[in-house]
């Protein structure tokens, strides 16, 4: 299966962020989402605030630091975990040791625009992997 992208409609009268997937000729699947940039900036620095708060608590030794709105995660091994926001598209990016994942805000969560995973869900496994033991960001 080929996939094409093609520009929604939405996206073009500059509200919220609209992005069509042609994943074939007859079967769309468009995501759109309303957020404001403020509002989008508000959800993103709340993310990293608490996670930064909850790395604070944890007995696992993962080093988390905030710059410009980004958030990296260093590991014992040397390994990181990018965290940052793609404002054109309103999502969440997470960049890891074996992947990438984009997460959309619906209903009221960060949600993998590919596979349907919750952000803290794939972060944690993440984490988990990378620190090589298991790492619950739940506080």
């Amino acid at each position: 299966m080929t996939s094409k992208r093609a520009r929604d409609p939405l996206s073009l009268t500059g509200v919220g962020a609209g992005v069509c997937d042609m994943l074939t000729a007859t079967i769309p699947i468009c995501r759109y989402n309303p957020m404001n940039d403020t509002e989008f900036h508000a959800l993103i620095d709340e993310q990293l605030h608490q996670l930064e708060e909850v790395l604070d608590e944890l007995e696992v030794d993962i080093d988390g630091e905030i710059s410009a709105g980004i958030l990296t995660l260093e590991f014992e091994n040397g390994s990181k975990i990018i965290i940052n926001r793609q404002e054109p598209l309103h999502q969440l990016w997470l960049a890891t040791r074996s992947n990438g994942y984009h997460f959309d805000y619906r209903e009221g969560q960060w949600v993998d625009s590919r596979s349907g995973q919750l952000f803290l869900d794939v972060l944690e496994a993440a984490c988990s992997e990378q620190a090589e033991q298991p790492v619950s960001l739940r506080g």
